[in-house]
């Protein structure tokens, strides 16, 4: 485990000989552009909350990783997710997103935060069958759909904006 949280860092460096890293807090820096860490192949959970990320990028390298949050960045899209087959939470609160998707390779998951964005329209998870935990609260979302085939939710978390129609 290495937690260097809070330290003012602009960039993501200097990590490159801890190859046997599980676990790497880099928590409320100004760090805008995930880099540097394709030697850590043996990463299962990262944290890069409040920062100024703009894009999720330069992460193929993390198959192993378990736990991706990035909550409280800039983030408008979610991308380049592809290579973490093995991802059972992401964790994207307080972004900039508009719309759900890129997560077709993620079937896995179990856990998806996307509260505090401006998603409208709840779709992209027809792969995502064994999540148990959605919450999209906070969000420009009106109607709930597209969720029937999600027989493992257990808890879905929605707010002040949607009508109760149910599909």
């Amino acid at each position: 485990i290495l937690d260097i949280s809070f330290n003012v860092l602009r960039h993501i460096e200097g990590l490159d000989q801890l190859t046997q890293l599980k676990k790497l807090f880099l928590v409320n820096n100004k760090i805008s552009k995930i880099e540097n860490l394709s030697n850590l192949q043996m990463l299962q959970m990262l944290e890069l909350g409040s920062n100024r990320i703009r894009a999720i990028e330069n992460i193929d390298a993390l198959a192993n990783l378990d736990s991706l949050f990035l909550g409280k960045n800039k983030i408008t899209k979610l991308q380049n997710l592809d290579a973490l087959a093995n991802l059972t939470v992401l964790s994207i609160q307080n972004n900039r997103l508009t719309k759900i998707e890129g997560l077709q390779s993620l079937v896995n998951l179990r856990e998806l935060y996307l509260s505090h964005n401006g998603i409208e329209v709840i779709e992209g998870l027809e792969n995502n069958n064994k999540l148990t935990m959605l919450d999209i609260a906070s969000n420009r979302i009106k109607k709930i759909e597209n969720i029937s085939h999600l027989t493992e939710l257990q808890e879905f978390w929605v707010s002040a904006g949607w009508s109760p129609s149910l599909k």
